[in-house]
């Protein structure tokens, strides 16, 4: 860890030209080439088919393995992202809301009761979290802040509604406008000229801009007041009960390549999950206020480079590349897949089989590829 570094991830005021310019110096610099600001290539032995189509309907997930069985399709009620029984109606469409993840924020209600959480760099140095939700219900979200590119094509992946305040805007690849138009995903927004503000309220215990809270209800009026489609989503995994064969792995340390910042997993074989650690304190959520656990960790690796001036933070998401799945105490490798920049995301493991998890939670971390995951 490197502690002194932190420093430069607070401080509202501050967190501006200096931040942005340590965090394009160390995402460039910890590469043996500096990436463009439009990358034109990704990293080797990586695919890339463009095609300047939508191909949600054509890309097929690989089928299942035979000896892991997807519940999540043949029980009505067990929800698709987590195999488990469904709080909420476990056909309806995902729900995915841009979550504050800056020391120094507050507590974060809602993560508990995500069925996925995504992880990834933005501007500063730190990370931002976008909490997935489909068969529980969460009564407050909090704080919700603005959304990213890269926020938008994870969205994508699981057809969801994403929920946010405000948005990137900067002309350029980092245009979260262009990326909602291109990719078709609804989004509920706080501002703007289509702001849903009667989903949204100021909480008076927290200081702007880390005080907007949410609810799942909130936001499932506004989905059906605008008639948005209401499909369930398709699974990026089946799921199986017993401990897949790999490498020992009860702890692990995940290095997202810039600054200081990295989170840390601990197994715990009582409950079979796997506990949540950042800031070097136990991440717990706002509302039991007991750490946080999840069953399944999926490592992203991606090469991740600054946008724009802003310091706006991209990953070249196409083609494929590499995943370290942490699940049932045990570590396996395996792949993502984006043939083109419409196309949506695919986990397939070492054998090419669609990927398999434990029921449960799931954390998808989004590292830079000079990052790590270290585990033992």
């Amino acid at each position: 860890m490197r502690p002194v570094s932190r420093h430069l991830l607070f401080g509202t005021a501050i967190v501006g030209a200096m931040s942005i310019s340590l965090l394009a110096l160390v995402l460039y610099s910890r590469q043996p080439k500096a990436l463009p600001v439009s990358p034109t290539s990704v990293t080797p032995g990586a695919v890339v088919t463009p095609t300047p189509t939508r191909e949600r309907d054509t890309v097929q997930p690989p089928s299942p393995s035979p000896s892991a069985t997807s519940t999540a399709t043949a029980v009505s009620t067990i929800g698709p992202l987590t195999g488990l029984p469904a709080e909420d109606p476990a056909n309806q469409r995902a729900l995915a809301v841009m979550i504050d993840n800056i020391d120094g924020a507050g507590l974060q209600p809602g993560l508990a009761q995500a069925d996925v959480v995504v992880e990834g760099l933005v501007e500063g140095g730190i990370t931002r979290l976008m909490a997935i939700f489909q068969s529980r219900p969460a009564a407050a979200v909090e704080p919700v802040r603005s959304v990213r590119v890269p926020f938008v094509q994870w969205a994508d992946a699981f057809d969801a509604v994403i929920a946010h305040v405000g948005m990137a805007e900067e002309p350029g690849p980092a245009d979260v406008r262009v990326a909602l138009r291109e990719l078709r995903v609804d989004d509920i927004d706080y501002e703007g000229s289509n702001a849903a503000e009667a989903a949204f309220r100021r909480d008076p215990q927290r200081f702007a801009p880390h005080n907007v809270i949410t609810s799942t209800d909130a936001l499932r009026e506004v989905m059906a007041a605008r008639k948005l489609r209401a499909a369930a989503p398709r699974p990026l995994w089946q799921f199986h009960r017993a401990t897949a064969p790999g490498a020992s792995a009860l702890s692990v340390n995940i290095d997202f390549g810039v600054g200081s910042f990295e989170d840390s997993w601990k197994w715990d074989e009582a409950s079979a999950t796997y506990a949540r650690s950042q800031y070097f304190a136990p991440h717990l959520d706002g509302t039991t206020r007991k750490q946080l656990t999840a069953a399944n960790v999926i490592v992203v690796f991606a090469p991740a480079y600054v946008a724009d001036g802003v310091g706006h933070v991209l990953y070249e998401f196409e083609g494929s590349g590499r995943i370290l799945v942490f699940s049932g105490g045990t570590a396996i490798e395996g792949t993502w897949k984006r043939p083109s920049s419409t196309s949506t995301f695919s986990f397939t493991d070492a054998n090419g089989q669609l990927l398999a998890l434990n029921a449960g939670q799931t954390w998808i971390e989004l590292v830079d590829h000079t990052g790590s995951a270290t585990y033992r």
